[in-house]
This record gives structure tokens, C-alpha cells and sequence, in this order.
């Protein structure tokens, strides 16, 4: 890899750490959406596409070669206000 900084060149070696095969494929991420005094049911749909596409959209930017699940598995917390 070539970097130019301020007219200078750095020439780096470029080394995947791990390697391909062993790196990984699949994450785990979650989507928390905060409002002031609760959702309302059109936000939290919204949010559900908006995860949904994330997936999608990140499937494909790994040529189908890594998968992140978005999707919360457990029991979902309580649904409270925040006071400020």
C-alpha cells in the first residue's frame, strides 16, 4: 500500500491479519432505538426496515461472503421513559 503524506511517500506491506480463510463471516449487532417517553409503533417499523436493509445491504457489500444478524433473540426488555 502506497500513502503520501505532506509530498512524502510510505510504501506499507499489506498483510491480511487472519488470513482469509480464517477470518470471520457472521456478527452479531443490535439496533436500540431511544425516544423521549416511548416509540411510537410507525418508529419502530421504521427501524425494522431500516435493519432489515442493513443486512441485505451488507450481504452484499461482502459479495454474500459475511452475515450480520440484526435480529434480538431473548427477552426484550421493558419499555420505559426516560425522565430528564
Amino acid at each position: 500500500m502506497l500513502v503520501e503524506v505532506s509530498g512524502q511517500r510510505f510504501t506499507f506491506p499489506l498483510q491480511r491479519q487472519p488470513q482469509y480463510p480464517d477470518t470471520q463471516r457472521e456478527f452479531r449487532v443490535m439496533f436500540v432505538l431511544l425516544t423521549p417517553g416511548g416509540a411510537a409503533q410507525d418508529e419502530i417499523d421504521q427501524m425494522g426496515m431500516i435493519r432489515r436493509e442493513f443486512e441485505q445491504s451488507f450481504r452484499e457489500a461482502t459479495g454474500n461472503r459475511g452475515r450480520v444478524q440484526t435480529g434480538f433473540s431473548g427477552t426484550p426488555p421493558r419499555r420505559r421513559a426516560v425522565s430528564r
